[in-house]
């Protein structure tokens, strides 16, 4: 193989490692980020039951509401004087149940920055094979992409084995946690002292 030829076959490799590095991590962190959201989904949903059933004194006939009347219906209650039975815990669960739905909408958000993100990526490194002999014909370029490809082999890497592990570094951790508040059950136990 000759310096030109060398030249491109490494811009391919490296923008086929950039590629599958990408669509590794859109496919693995895309499914662990859509257990969380899932999770929270299913906590947001156990709010509004728990909300129901403490505002109708445990009528089962109002589990007809909609989320949005029975939102409105507790915060309605919750606003007025504080002699409503249950006042205090119904004030408890509205403020959870918007805890956990600003979480969704942040996590949801997250999720779609890093798709679109990943994805762009990868179209553009798919854009970069008929472009080959041009990119390996200037040394920068093939520089960039290679190193870019090299560090998103690593990154994924890296991120794959943190999440595997949990051991994801406790500044780190602790960040997610107070920003993020996308906790497993099980972390969410541990914190509350039940585990």
């Amino acid at each position: 193989m000759t310096g030109p030829d060398l030249a491109e076959t490494a811009v391919l490799y490296a923008l086929s490692a950039l590629a599958q590095s990408c669509a590794a991590l859109i496919a693995f962190l895309g499914a662990v980020a859509l257990y969380r959201l899932q999770n929270l989904t299913n906590e947001r949903v156990g709010l509004v039951d728990r909300m129901v059933m403490l505002w109708t004194g445990g009528d089962m006939i109002s589990r007809g509401y909609s989320e949005d009347q029975v939102v409105g219906g507790v915060a309605s209650a919750v606003a007025g004087p504080p002699n409503y039975p249950n006042h205090q815990r119904l004030s408890q669960l509205l403020q959870e149940y918007h805890d956990v739905l600003d979480e969704i909408r942040l996590a949801q958000w997250l999720l779609l920055r890093f798709l679109v993100v990943n994805i762009a990526v990868v179209f553009f490194s798919f854009l970069g094979f008929p472009l080959v002999r041009f990119l390996s014909a200037h040394p920068v370029t093939a520089t960039l992409i290679l190193a870019g490809s090299i560090g998103a082999v690593c990154l994924s890497t890296l991120v794959i084995v943190l999440e595997l592990t949990g051991s994801l570094p406790y500044c780190l951790r602790v960040r997610l946690e107070r920003h993020l508040k996308i906790l497993s059950p099980l972390e969410r136990l541990r914190n509350a002292g039940r585990c």
